[in-house]
């Protein structure tokens, strides 16, 4: 903070006198507003500059010579396109969202269609209530709108039946969005079903199958009891009479040993 340290109180000066908020707002050197320097800018071209007399062009004035010297009208240029080319460019995502741009979330409809892909913005840096949003083929998609946020604890907002008339008529919205959508998609999936189904499909007939159907893994398969039973019953009829009696004694073990073992 700047103080007098002077031995008179005579040359302390007028920025630290009493009541002198003027001088002191200037001596503070507060950055002017846009606005502020816009005007001070127009007005030094205009008035102080361009209504001085300039050696360059025989002591006349520059802005009576500019005024007075239209260019033909093959070589003029409207506003709106010369604001169009003073627009300020940058490249962005579209997000669930909508754009972010500056902290500031910006919305149409017609974004929903292009989620997730790469887009073009124009925008006036001077007024950012809205950006042009174009596509990679420099095809105008949408004007889109700053977002207003809706208030995080609606019930306790000040003013509370604006908030959530405000809420409920978003979410209307968004409802009608989303069902829009379905629609469209389910319009598209119809008709790549459609445009599926009436694609000519060849006979193909194979002799051989590319796939080999074998098992991976060889099972060894044990007979059933009532196999087994069986299997000795066949093996005993085919035997001869000299064999029959020999290995009769064996069968009977094996049939006993086979009862046991299914329980009978």
């Amino acid at each position: 903070m700047d103080t007098f340290r002077g031995a008179n109180i005579a040359d302390k000066p007028a920025y630290l006198m009493r009541n002198e908020e003027w001088i002191r707002n200037l001596k503070e050197r507060k950055p002017l507003e846009i606005d502020q320097a816009k005007a001070l800018i127009g007005f030094y071209f205009q008035e102080l500059y361009g209504r001085t007399p300039h050696g360059g062009i025989n002591r006349n004035k520059p802005y009576e010579v500019f005024s007075g010297n239209m260019a033909p009208p093959e070589r003029q240029i409207g506003a709106s396109e010369l604001n169009f080319l003073m627009l300020k460019v940058e490249e962005r995502k579209v997000s669930n969202n909508g754009i972010r741009l500056n902290n500031v979330l910006y919305w149409n409809d017609e974004m929903a269609k292009h989620v997730g892909k790469k887009v073009y913005l124009r925008y006036d840096i001077m007024d950012m209530r809205s950006i042009l949003v174009y596509d990679v083929g420099e095809k105008l998609i949408c004007q889109a709108t700053a977002r207003r946020l809706t208030h995080p604890f609606v019930k306790l907002a000040v003013d509370r039946e604006l908030a959530e008339k405000d809420l409920r008529r978003q979410l209307t919205h968004q409802r009608k969005l989303e069902a829009d959508v379905k629609r469209k998609s389910a319009i598209l999936r119809k008709q790549v079903d459609d445009a599926v189904s009436e694609l000519p499909f060849p006979n193909i007939t194979l002799d051989q199958t590319a796939f080999n159907e074998s098992p991976l893994l060889s099972h060894q398969e044990t007979p059933r009891p009532f196999e087994q039973i069986e299997n000795l019953a066949h093996k005993h009829a085919g035997m001869t009479e000299s064999n029959a009696e020999a290995d009769d004694e064996l069968v009977l073990k094996k049939l006993d040993k086979l009862f046991e073992n299914i329980g009978l």
